[in-house]
C-alpha cells in the first residue's frame, strides 16, 4: 500500500467530520471527501496551529 492510498483508510476517515473546516495558507477546503482528496494528491501536512473538535472528531484544522 502507497503512502498516498494510506489516506482513504477507513481509520482516518473515522478521525475527520463531515463537515470539516480545512484551513493552511492560501487553501480553504469544506468538507472531509474534499480534504481526504487534498490529502491523497498534496505531502504531508504540518502539525495544526490550532484544531477544535466535535463529537471525537476533528471539526476544524488551523495550519500554519
Amino acid at each position: 500500500m502507497g503512502f498516498r492510498r494510506g489516506w482513504a483508510q477507513p481509520a482516518l476517515k473515522a478521525l475527520l467530520h463531515p463537515c470539516l473546516h480545512w484551513s493552511e495558507p492560501r487553501i480553504e477546503i469544506r468538507g472531509r471527501v474534499k480534504v481526504l482528496a487534498r490529502l491523497a494528491a498534496s505531502p504531508a501536512p504540518k502539525p495544526p496551529s490550532t484544531y477544535d473538535l466535535r463529537h471525537g472528531q476533528i471539526h476544524r484544522w488551523n495550519g500554519t
